[in-house]
């Protein structure tokens, strides 16, 4: 449904949609709307159970951000764990 839309209004709503949630983290706090709107059109939504796996052991990644809104977030290294959110 969203691809359907210009390019300008997928990237208005999706700034919308998430725009609460960015201007919460203090390290976005300081940046202008045009900033979260580019980040806000890369977001891509995962929901995610207790104890399910965001990034797997071996999985490539390029790049990884995570916005947790609800729950908490765990990494799992080889010797450690670390609990983020």
């Amino acid at each position: 449904m969203l691809a359907d839309l210009p390019t300008y209004l997928r990237v208005e709503l999706r700034y919308m949609m998430h725009k609460e949630k960015l201007e919460k983290m203090p390290m976005l706090q300081r940046n202008q709307s045009g900033f979260l709107k580019a980040i806000s059109a890369q977001l891509q939504v995962s929901v995610l159970l207790p104890g399910d796996y965001a990034v797997r052991k071996k999985q490539l990644a390029t790049a990884a951000f995570f916005l947790v809104s609800e729950g908490r977030l765990e990494v799992s290294g080889r010797f450690s764990k670390v609990r983020l959110a």
